[in-house]
């Protein structure tokens, strides 16, 4: 009985992780159908669109899953005795998602120094760069298209991660005391965006509808309020099943349905939101069944879902280099080539890098905030003040005395006879010069 519990959340993260792996699966075969499969997009059975096109359905998936993950989490934070800190959160969240994207700007601006013949000419790494560690890079990429680095083209997608994670932290923060309140607050919104979005898509274009945070942020928003709903929402458990199969279900049907762009900007799209906030709450308001975990937390996609930030990083650069440098190849090997690559490269920053910043976020001395950033910055200080008053040499209260005028008894003692009492006095040119009190 004491394994229950563990079975429960190990179950549950497995669908989520196969959710998402599934999700990566999908927009990486959307980005190898529009670089190296250009003959097949906007052809075929609706299946095979379903199956090439559909990099925006996924997207959406990783933005739901993952909004109503870290919407619980700064739930859980607030509710805490120590309360919700935003500066603490926002580290931790830059801590996470950054890491990653230095190393891979680090390995491009060793490629544009080594290469003979720069690869994007005319586009300088630095600017871009600078937009995508301070993620606003989807405003510069919808503002300044023409020197925007195209293989950074696909970190837009954190860049409005973050945004939506600002907005939630500080939604969360003013209202987390008056739940309904947040909940009534992130409706509306959410209300808002759905009609923006098409409107955006109607009157500026996919272009503009693709990047701009206030069309994208549905599905974040999406998440972030099933997990504010949770705690309302426990009676839905004995029909969590049922509503887990219809969820997905009318997923699948509306992947299909969502692959033209105009409908994905309507109440298709909208739909998609809807129905992955109804899967994630009712995955979480009862144990996953176990054919739900075998069939979304299928091993390999679960294994996928784990490394998805990796490969969402990594691929979509590595497509566009062999795009440009493999043109005489067949179609067949690029693909096989950049695959493998983009797996290979992945595992190797699993096992470093996102190590290294798991084994971070898990760290003890996180605890040393739980009063907040500013506290624990206050307490460094006043520490390290208290250590250099406590290394600095202290004069003796005595220093500062005349010395004492020896006793007779001790200076019998020390009285000498002979050589020992008169020594040899120094030579006239040695005699030193009396001085008076009024010297100069």
């Amino acid at each position: 009985m004491s394994d229950r519990p563990h079975t429960v959340v190990r179950d549950r993260v497995q669908v989520f992780d196969g959710l998402r792996g599934i999700a990566i699966v999908l927009v990486m075969l959307s980005h190898t159908a529009w670089l190296t499969w250009p003959h097949v997009r906007g052809e075929g059975s609706i299946v095979t669109r379903a199956l090439l096109e559909n990099g925006n359905f996924a997207v959406s998936i990783f933005f739901v899953v993952g909004a109503f993950l870290y919407t619980r989490s700064l739930l859980t934070r607030a509710s805490a005795p120590n309360g919700l800190h935003p500066g603490v959160q926002v580290v931790r969240r830059y801590l996470r998602l950054t890491p990653t994207v230095l190393v891979l700007l680090g390995v491009l601006a060793c490629v544009a120094a080594l290469e003979p013949t720069p690869t994007y000419e005319g586009l300088h790494l630095g600017d871009s760069a600078r937009s995508v560690v301070t993620y606003t890079w989807n405003w510069y990429v919808k503002d300044n298209p023409l020197v925007a680095r195209p293989d950074l083209g696909h970190l837009w997608y954190l860049s409005v991660d973050m945004q939506v994670f600002l907005l939630v932290l500080l939604l969360v923060w003013l209202l987390h005391k008056r739940p309904w309140w947040l909940i009534g607050t992130l409706a509306v919104i959410l209300m808002m965006v759905f009609t923006w979005r098409t409107h955006v898509y109607q009157t500026e274009g996919l272009y503009q509808a693709l990047l701009r945070t206030n069309a994208r942020m549905d599905a974040p928003l999406s998440g972030a309020l099933a997990a504010c709903l949770l705690p309302y929402v426990r009676g839905l458990a004995r029909w969590a099943t049922q509503i887990a199969v219809t969820s997905l279900l009318a997923l699948l049907a509306l992947s299909f349905a969502t692959v033209d762009d105009v409908a994905f900007f309507r109440v298709a799209g909208d739909s998609v939101d809807v129905f992955l906030a109804l899967f994630v709450i009712a995955c979480s308001v009862a144990p996953v069944s176990h054919r739900l975990t075998r069939v979304v937390g299928f091993a390999p996609l679960a294994y996928l879902g784990r490394r998805s930030l990796s490969l969402y990083i990594w691929h979509f650069p590595i497509y566009m280099y062999l795009y440009h440098h493999t043109e005489s190849w067949s179609y067949q090997l690029r693909t096989v080539v950049a695959v493998a690559l983009t797996v290979a490269v992945a595992a190797v920053n699993d096992r470093t890098v996102e190590h290294w910043v798991g084994r971070a976020l898990i760290d003890p001395r996180w605890s040393r905030l739980d009063r907040g950033a500013p506290a624990y910055l206050s307490a460094l200080t006043r520490a390290a003040v208290r250590h250099t008053s406590a290394s600095a040499p202290r004069q003796r209260a005595d220093d500062t005395r005349p010395p004492a005028r020896p006793s007779p008894a001790t200076d019998k003692r020390h009285q000498l006879s002979g050589a020992e009492a008169h020594p040899a006095a120094p030579a006239a040119s040695e005699q030193p010069r009396p001085t008076r009190p009024d010297d100069a």
